[in-house]
This record gives structure tokens, sequence and C-alpha cells, in this order.
């Protein structure tokens, strides 16, 4: 199942970059999609991919100040196309 998040939560984030880059490790390693912006103030998400790899993502993601997230979910059988 192809699965997108939406996510934010506002937190204060001590190192911003410091967590981006572990973020950004986790996302590559499951081979996701998407954005991942992460300021001082908190951070806010899109991502797309296998639906067993998006939950491995929020996992890891739980053990961060970012821990619980407001967030939409959706899940698709296949990866959509855009149509222009």
């Amino acid at each position: 199942m192809y699965t997108s998040i939406a996510a934010y939560h506002f937190v204060a984030i001590d190192d911003p970059a410091a967590l981006a880059a572990r973020l950004r490790v986790l996302a590559e390693e499951r081979a996701l999609l998407g954005t991942v912006l992460v300021a001082g103030e908190g951070i806010n998400l899109f991502l797309a991919g296998d639906g067993g790899d998006i939950d491995a993502f929020l996992a890891r993601l739980r053990g961060t100040r970012a821990s619980r997230p407001c967030m939409r979910r959706s899940a698709t059988a296949a990866p959509g196309r855009s149509r222009a």
C-alpha cells in the first residue's frame, strides 16, 4: 500500500540542523519522497512511500522532540501520477 502523510508539530527544537540531518537519513533509508522542514519552533513534513516504510519513519520520529505530530494520512493501492 502506498501511503502519504502530512504532519506538523510546534515544539522547541534545540538543534534543527542536526534533527533535519537525522530525519533525512531516515527518509533516504526508506526511499521516502517528499519534504521535511525543521526549524527552531517545530517540524513540518509531507512524505510518501510504502506504508511500512512510513510507519518505520514515524516510529523513529517518536524518539525526538517532535514525537507527536498532528497528522493526516492517506493510502492508495499505487502511487498516483500528476495530470497537467
